[in-house]
């Protein structure tokens, strides 16, 4: 089966962040944030069920290198990424 990838306007924002943040940190940091956030959205959309539930229906697919979640639900054929937070961040207190 093949499924449509979306990312949340929020997702959005917080990759931004992060990227921003990373990159004030040190030079090409943030570009290395942003190759490695690349590899698990590739697998999300490949295999969208291989990471298991974690709660309200909401899978979480972990970096590698960076401390970060990228957070989504699949209903039907559309895979939409809700946020990518920081691993310190409780995601059972957001409304999403």
């Amino acid at each position: 089966m093949t499924y449509s990838l979306q990312l949340a306007e929020i997702a959005k924002q917080e990759i931004a962040e992060a990227f921003l943040w990373y990159s004030g940190k040190r030079e090409k940091l943030g570009n290395q944030f942003e190759v490695h956030i690349t590899k698990p959205i590739e697998g999300i959309q490949d295999n969208p069920g291989i990471f298991q539930v974690r709660y309200r229906d909401v899978r979480i697919a972990f970096m590698k290198k960076f401390p970060f979640g990228i957070h989504y639900r699949i209903i039907e054929s559309k895979i939409t990424i809700i946020g990518v937070y920081h691993t310190s961040r409780d995601p059972k207190n957001w409304d999403r």
